[in-house]
């Protein structure tokens, strides 16, 4: 015997919509020497971390357009992370 039935519908805090390949396009992903990041607005900050969270490459103000050379670091999975004035963008990258 069922006393009740409660349906639960999923609200929309649950989602988070992706807008980063408006802004932000990083490629290519695995990375085979260079990585390049391309943004809509100028001045942003890009930083990349390795696996561990230890900080590796840092670039202050960059401009639209940056290409980032990987041949000096070892193989692995590291993290971009990309400061726009009114946005944080992290991904994984591959190596």
């Amino acid at each position: 015997m069922v006393d009740y039935v409660r349906v639960f519908k999923p609200s929309q805090a649950l989602s988070i919509k992706n807008n980063t390949s408006d802004t932000v396009q990083i490629y290519p992903n695995p990375v085979h020497n260079f990585l390049n990041v391309k943004a809509l607005k100028p001045k942003f900050d890009i930083t990349i971390f390795d696996i561990k969270g230890k900080e590796i490459l840092q670039k202050k103000n960059t401009t639209e357009n940056v290409k980032i050379d990987f041949q000096g670091f070892a193989k692995g999975i590291y993290f971009i992370k990309i400061n726009q004035k009114d946005k944080i963008t992290i991904k994984k990258i591959i190596f």
